[in-house]
């Protein structure tokens, strides 16, 4: 698994109960640790593949596209 796919399927993992909610992008980076700098390539690829997408407050949301390659990563 890729540093970007476990990045995805991590965010999915956290925001499971709720997908329709968002997540701190560098909280997540902390967890996993991942350089902030690591975090924002990672972000960039995700967000021109439409797997994700910043919310107003800063924070990171999947969207419908990402949830299903997340799905599909889970083990």
């Amino acid at each position: 698994m890729t540093k970007d796919e476990k990045y995805l399927v991590e965010l999915y993992r956290r925001l499971q109960d709720d997908l329709e909610g968002s997540y701190d992008p560098l909280l997540l980076a902390k967890e996993l640790k991942f350089s902030d700098r690591l975090v924002q390539n990672i972000l960039r690829g995700l967000m021109q593949a439409n797997f994700v997408k910043y919310t107003s407050s800063k924070k990171i949301s999947l969207t419908d596209r990402g949830c299903e390659l997340a799905q599909s990563l889970s083990p």
